[in-house]
C-alpha cells in the first residue's frame, strides 16, 4: 500500500475530481482498486507508449482478452472509497483507447443454504397439507432407511459422527453391497391415473416400496441419502428423481468430460474426490497462482466449492461419502471467491483453461439483498462470449449458475446480470417435496430445476466437507446447480458434439413437469407448446430423458440476432398505481437475409425507466402468440433512485415462439407501505430476439410430457 501520507496528499488533490461511490445501479458503496483495463488499439508497443505517458505500470495484455490491458498505478491506494474518474478519462481521451475502467471490488454471495426464520416456518408447517402426519410419515421413513438419524457430518471413511449406526457397515471390497430394510410407509400412493397425476407434495410421498430401487446400487455409505436420485416408485407413477442412474446403466458416467468448479477453492486431497481431481488445471485466480486449496477461516470455512465438487465428482463404490452425479468426470477448481475480487479476476476465471474445460459450474453470484441490482462486469461478459463460441472447439463451454437464494427477502434473479446472461444456464432449487423452496429466487432466465432441499424437516444435499468429512446437509440454489452440471456433463459424455445451444435445447426438451405440478398457479403453456414457470423454469431436470435425446441430436441450425429499437415518441409518464403499456410490431429481421428469427431461444428486454423508487416497479411482457411473462416484480427493499437504466432483463418464455407480429410491454408503479407516492417516466426498450432462421429438426413434432393435473386444474397432454 501507498503511505497514508502519500495517501493524504492524493486524495486532497484530486478531491474534486472524484466521485462519491455508488454501487451496482446505486444500490452500495464501492470500493475501488489501482487497476485500470484499457482496450488500447495498436498493439503491445501503443500500450507501453500509453501507460508511460499517463503514469501507469504496464501489466501485460489482459490474460486471453485481445488489445485489453492491465494498467496499474503506484501512486494510488490498493482500495479506495472513490473513483479517480480524471483519471480514467485521462484514458478515454486518448484515440487509441477504446474503452477503459477502474477495477472495483465486487460482493459476491455463495448462494448455499439459508436459514429460515423459525416463525416463518412454523406457518409454512401449519399450512402444510395435512403437515403434522405427512411430517410424521416422512420423518418415520428416512429414520428407518438411514439408521435413526440423518443430516450431519460424517467421516469420509464411513463411519458417522455422533451416530455410528447410521448406515451399514460398507463392504470391504469394491462391489456394491446389499442394504435390507424392514421399514414400512403408510403413506399410499395416489390412485389418480398416470394422465391424470396431480404432482406430489413430498418426492417420497411416492413410495409403496420399502427401499429404493437402487438402494444398492453403492457401497458408498452416504448413497442411500441421496433420495434425489433415488427411485420409490411403483410403475404407474411418474419419474419424481433426477433420473440419472438409468444413465449409468448406459455405460455413461461423464468420463470424457472436464469440469471446472469456480468458486472458492476445492480440498483436492479429500479421499472422495483425489481420483477425479486434475491439478494441473486448478488455478487461484485471485493470487495468480497455480493450486486451488481454500484460505483457512474459523468464523465462515471456505468449504463451499468443495461440497459443490463433490456433488458432481464424488468418486464411486470406494467405500467413501457418496456417489457424484457424473461420477467418473474429471473436475477442477478456478478460486475466485474468498479474497477481494474484481471483474477481470472473474473474467479471467470463466475462460481459464478454456481448451480443456467442457462446463464451468458456477454456485454464486451478487448480493440476494432485494436492493441489488448489478450488471455482468465488460470482462465478464467477454468471457462469456469468447467461452461460448471458442470453447470445445467452437462448440462452446457451458456455464451453469445458481438462481439465487432471496425469495424469502422478495428478491428475484430478474435483478441478476449473471443469470440474465444469453450464455448461462440458472438452475432453481425445489424441495424434497416437489415444492416451491422459500429461498429459490424467480424469474423469466430460469431454465429448470433441481432438488436441493427446503425447510430444516426437508432433506438437503450429500456431499463431501473439509477435512475428509461428508455431510448431508449442504442445500440452496448452490446445491441445486452442480446437480444439473452433473446431469450436463452426462449428456455431453453421450454426444460430445453438443453445441452450448443444444444443452438449452436439451433442457427445454426434456425436463418434466410432474414431478413439480403440486404447486398452484405458476406454469402456463406458451406459443410452442413448452409448459414454462418463473419458478422451475421449463421443469425438473431429467437425465435419462436429456441422455436419450442427446444420443440421436441434430445439432441445431446456427443462431441469429434481431434487435428492435422501441423509441417512444414521448415519454410516458407514470404515477402509483398506473401502467404504462408500450406495444410495437416488428417482423423480427424476416425481411433480411441474415438475421432473421423465425424460431424464438431467448429475448432480451433492455429498458430506461426513470422512477424514484426502483423497487416499486413491476413488468410484463406479451408476444403476439399470447404469452404474457413477468420480467419483473416488486422488490419493496429497493430504494435505488435511479429507477431502470438499461437494464436488461432476459426471458426463456418464448421459447420457440414465432416472434413476428405485436409486442405488449407493461411497466407497472406499484403502491408499497410505507413508500410515498412517485412519478415518473418509461423512455424508451431494445428488444433483442436471439433465434434461428430455419426450424430445429426437434421441432418437426411437438414437445410430449409424462401426464400431470395441475393445481389450477389444466391438464398438460400426454
Amino acid at each position: 500500500l501507498v503511505e497514508w501520507a502519500v495517501c493524504a496528499v492524493v486524495l486532497l488533490c484530486t478531491m474534486s475530481a472524484t466521485a462519491s461511490s455508488t454501487g451496482p445501479e446505486g444500490d452500495r458503496e464501492k470500493e475501488y482498486t489501482n487497476m485500470w483495463i484499457a482496450e488500447i488499439r495498436g498493439g503491445e508497443h501503443v500500450a507501453r507508449r500509453v501507460a508511460r505517458d499517463l503514469g501507469y505500470n504496464y501489466g501485460g495484455q489482459a490474460d486471453v482478452f485481445e488489445d485489453h490491458y492491465v494498467l496499474t498505478r503506484d501512486d494510488h491506494p490498493e482500495v479506495s472509497k472513490r473513483s479517480s474518474i480524471h483519471l480514467t478519462r485521462s484514458l478515454q481521451d486518448l484515440d487509441e483507447v477504446k474503452w477503459a475502467e477502474q477495477q472495483s471490488v465486487v460482493v459476491r454471495s455463495k448462494r448455499g443454504f439459508i436459514p429460515r426464520p423459525p416463525e416463518e416456518e412454523v406457518e409454512e408447517q401449519q399450512q402444510s397439507e395435512p403437515r403434522s402426519s405427512r411430517h410424521q410419515d416422512l420423518m418415520k421413513l428416512l429414520n428407518n432407511m438411514y439408521g435413526g438419524k440423518i443430516g450431519g457430518s460424517f467421516s469420509a471413511s464411513g463411519s458417522t459422527k455422533p451416530n455410528s449406526a447410521a448406515h451399514s457397515k460398507p463392504s470391504t471390497n469394491n462391489k456394491p453391497h446389499s442394504t435390507k430394510s424392514t421399514s414400512t410407509f403408510s403413506t399410499k400412493p395416489s390412485s389418480t391415473s398416470l394422465n391424470t397425476y396431480k404432482g406430489v407434495t413430498k418426492h417420497v410421498e411416492c413410495l409403496s416400496s420399502k427401499t429404493s430401487a437402487y438402494q444398492s446400487l453403492f457401497n458408498d455409505p452416504l448413497w442411500p441419502n441421496e433420495w434425489y436420485i433415488q427411485d420409490y416408485r411403483t410403475q404407474d407413477m411418474p419419474v419424481m428423481d433426477l433420473n440419472v442412474v438409468p444413465v449409468y446403466k448406459m455405460g455413461i458416467t461423464g468420463k470424457s468430460v472436464t469440469i471446472a468448479v469456480v468458486d472458492d477453492g476445492l480440498e483436492h486431497g479429500h479421499p472422495d474426490l483425489v481420483g477425479n481431481f486434475v491439478a494441473s488445471l486448478s488455478y487461484d485466480m485471485g493470487s495468480d497462482k497455480p493450486g486451488s486449496t481454500p484460505d483457512p477461516s474459523t468464523s465462515h470455512p471456505n468449504s463451499h466449492g468443495t461440497k459443490c465438487a463433490g456433488e458432481i465428482a464424488m468418486v464411486a463404490n470406494n467405500n467413501k461419502c457418496g456417489v457424484g452425479i457424473a461420477y467418473n468426470s474429471k473436475i477442477a477448481g478456478i478460486k475466485v471467491l474468498g479474497k477481494r475480487s474484481v471483474d477481470y479476476v472473474e473474467a479471467k476465471g470463466l475462460v481459464y483453461r478454456l481448451d480443456k474445460f467442457d462446463i464451468y459450474s458456477n454456485s454464486w453470484g451478487p448480493s440476494d439483498d432485494a436492493m441489488t441490482m448489478e450488471k455482468v462486469g465488460r470482462m465478464s461478459a467477454l468471457s462469456f462470449e469468447k467461452g461460448s463460441t471458442q470453447g470445445r472447439q467452437g462448440k462452446g463451454a457451458i456455464y451453469v449458475f445458481a438462481g439465487g437464494n432471496g425469495r424469502h427477502l422478495t428478491d428475484n434473479c430478474a435483478c441478476d446480470g449473471l443469470v440474465n446472461n444469453v450464455y448461462t444456464i440458472a438452475i432453481a432449487s425445489v424441495s424434497q417435496r416437489g415444492k416451491i423452496v422459500y429461498y429459490s429466487e424467480r424469474c423469466t432466465a430460469i431454465f429448470a430445476a433441481a432438488y436441493s432441499g427446503g425447510n430444516s424437516y426437508d432433506e438437503k444435499v450429500a456431499t463431501i466437507d473439509l477435512n475428509g468429512k461428508c455431510t448431508t446437509s449442504f442445500s440452496g440454489t448452490s446445491a441445486a446447480a452442480p446437480l444439473a452440471t452433473g446431469i450436463i456433463a452426462l449428456t455431453l459424455d453421450a454426444n460430445p458434439k453438443l453445441t452450448y445451444r443444444d444443452v438449452m435445447h436439451l433442457i427445454t426438451m426434456s425436463a418434466e413437469v410432474a414431478p413439480l405440478a403440486d404447486n398452484g398457479d405458476i406454469w402456463y403453456k406458451n406459443g410452442r407448446g413448452f409448459w414454462v414457470s418463473n419458478d422451475f423454469g421449463f421443469g425438473l431436470l431429467n437425465g435419462e430423458n436429456m441422455v436419450n435425446l442427446a444420443k440421436t441430436w441434430k445439432n441445431v441450425p446456427k443462431k441469429n440476432t434481431c434487435i428492435v429499437s422501441v423509441k417512444l415518441d414521448n415519454p410516458q409518464y407514470i404515477t402509483v398505481g398506473e401502467t404504462a403499456n408500450v406495444e410495437f410490431q416488428t417482423v423480427a429481421c424476416q425481411d433480411t437475409k441474415n438475421d432473421a428469427v423465425y424460431y424464438l431461444e431467448q429475448v432480451e428486454v433492455t429498458s430506461t425507466v426513470q422512477y424514484p423508487y426502483r423497487g416499486a416497479l413491476s413488468m410484463t411482457l406479451k408476444s403476439p402468440a399470447g404469452t404474457k411473462s413477468t420480467l419483473l416484480e416488486t422488490r419493496p427493499k429497493d430504494s435505488n433512485k435511479d429507477g431502470l437504466k438499461e437494464w436488461t432483463i432476459k426471458t426463456l418464455h418464448n421459447w420457440g415462439e414465432n416472434p413476428k407480429g405485436t409486442w405488449e410491454i407493461e411497466v407497472k408503479a406499484n403502491a408499497l407501505t410505507g413508500v410515498r407516492a412517485a412519478s415518473g417516466y418509461v423512455l424508451e426498450f431494445t428488444i433483442s430476439f436471439h433465434g434461428t432462421k430455419d426450424m430445429p429438426a426437434h421441432y418437426s413434432q411437438r414437445r410430449k410430457y409424462s401426464g400431470f393435473r395441475l393445481s389450477n386444474g389444466k391438464t398438460s397432454e400426454v
